[in-house]
Formats: C-alpha cells, sequence, structure tokens
C-alpha cells in the first residue's frame, strides 16, 4: 500500500524516477546512516539527473543531428593540436550564455564535425535547444519556404535556437541568393544566438556565375566576438588550437543595423 501511495504521490507531484529510485536509495542510506536529509538531497537530485538525461536525449532528437557524438568520444592522439583543455572550456556552454559564435575550419576528416556535435550534446545537457543542419540543407529548405510563403516561418526555425550548428558550409557551391540566405540566418542571430560553424578551409561558397567567394566573409562574420577553432593558416595542415581572425572594418552592413541599441561596437570597426 504505501508503495502504492508513494507512486501516486511522485506521479501528482511529477517525480515519475522516484518509485524506481527509492529502494536502491534506502537501503544505501540505511548502510550508509545517511541523515533524512541527506538521504532526500540524494533522492532528489537522482530525479533531477533523470529528468536531465531524458531532456538532454529529447533536445538531441529534435536537434536534426545526423549522428550522436560526445566530446569525451573525440581522438586526441589522431589530432594532437587540439587543446583538451580549450575543448573543456568551449563544453562549458559559456559561449551559448553569451551568445558568442564558435567557427571551426579546417581540412576534410579532422574532426570539425564530431566536435561540433559535441558541444550541441553539451549544450542539450544544460537544456538549451539545439538545431544542426548542413548548410546545403539550411538554404535548401529556406529557399523551399520562400517558394511556398513560409519563409518568415522557417527563418525562425533556425533564428530561436539557442545554438545553431551550420555544418560544412563551402562544401558545396552556392549561388549569391542561396549565399544571403546564410548571411541572413548569421545576421538574424547576431548577439542573439551562438552559432557553432564549420567549413573546409579549402572549399569556397563560389557565385556560380561570378565567382564572387562568400565563404572568408560568411566566416568573418560569424567569428566576430568568436573563438576559431580551426586551421587559420595555410601552411598549418593540422586542426590547431583556437585563435581570432582579425576583421577590418564591418563585414555585412545589415548585421550592423540589426545589432541592438547599446551594444558593444568591438570588432565591426576597425
Amino acid at each position: 500500500m504505501a508503495d502504492e501511495r508513494i507512486e501516486r504521490l511522485s506521479e501528482k507531484l511529477h517525480l515519475p524516477d522516484v518509485p524506481a529510485l527509492l529502494g536502491a536509495l534506502a537501503q544505501e542510506a540505511a548502510a550508509k546512516e545517511w541523515s533524512f536529509s541527506g538521504f532526500t538531497e540524494v533522492l532528489l537530485q537522482a530525479q533531477a539527473d533523470a529528468a536531465d538525461a531524458r531532456a538532454a536525449d529529447t533536445i538531441q532528437r529534435l536537434a536534426g543531428f545526423t549522428v550522436r557524438k560526445t566530446l569525451d568520444e573525440f581522438d586526441y592522439s589522431f589530432q594532437p593540436s587540439v587543446n583538451k583543455k580549450q575543448v573543456a572550456e568551449l563544453a562549458s556552454c559559456a559561449f551559448v550564455e553569451r551568445a558568442e559564435n564558435v567557427v571551426l575550419l579546417g581540412p576534410p576528416g579532422v574532426g570539425k564535425t564530431h566536435l561540433a556535435i559535441g558541444l550541441g550534446a553539451e549544450a542539450a545537457k544544460r537544456r538549451m535547444q539545439v538545431k544542426f543542419t548542413t548548410a546545403a540543407r539550411l538554404v535548401a529548405s529556406l529557399s523551399e519556404a520562400r517558394t511556398a510563403g513560409t519563409f518568415s516561418r522557417r527563418l525562425q526555425s533556425f533564428v530561436r535556437p539557442r545554438l545553431l550548428i551550420v555544418d560544412e558550409v563551402g562544401f558545396l557551391p552556392l549561388d549569391a541568393g542561396e549565399a544571403s540566405l546564410l548571411f541572413e540566418v548569421v545576421c538574424r542571430r547576431y548577439e542573439r544566438g551562438s552559432i557553432v560553424l564549420t567549413s573546409n578551409k579549402r572549399g569556397s561558397v563560389t557565385n556560380r556565375r561570378g565567382g564572387v567567394n562568400f565563404t572568408s566573409s560568411l566566416t568573418r562574420l560569424a567569428s566576430l566576438h568568436a573563438p576559431v577553432f580551426g586551421n587559420i593558416s595555410t601552411t598549418v595542415k593540422r586542426f590547431p588550437m583556437i585563435d581570432r581572425v582579425p576583421v577590418s572594418g564591418p563585414v555585412v552592413r545589415p548585421c550592423i543595423a540589426s545589432r541592438p541599441k547599446g551594444s558593444a561596437q568591438a570588432g565591426m570597426g576597425s
């Protein structure tokens, strides 16, 4: 009878894991002579951890990750130039709290996507909404929505999440209109939400007609006030440490106009 009452009360209080946790924790409490308050704290912490794990799993399912990756699984021996301490700093998701961006640059096969998804998983653990997409998928989705007359709603699906991960920028050529859609998303999120952007520095986002290169401007725009995690030197072939991309002058004027009043000018000027 007591077990049934506990189950009903747990359901009423939205503590679904308490009945399953109670037995084992009660035995441990008795064996270790925990105080009543100590036992209560451990029980509630276990319930909170279980709830967080479920929420993180749901966020990752809805994020659209192509695979599940964690930062713990990253092979630092394969990429020894990646600074583990710097990855740990990013894993705190403080950059998301500050609405800053992270740019990961480097040749194929160095682990950019793994790190990006791993950062997304860390954000999910903190119950931050995450969305993952490739650059090609993003522009295709927005182009389709523009044709269907649902552009504003679709754009918000990329602007609203606390963390947006845009993979493979520059992997496929884009025309000027498609590239402008990427710029639009970055501009709308500027100082409002975080972006993790990955790009092959040797690739290019090009205008099929005029051959205009958008990759440099886009990555520089995304990296305003942001660490750049990747290969920024043509002479370095590995995936090196965080550095900053120097920005000279405004990169995209609409972003300056859309910046919240009173926000810092740092990074937008000379």
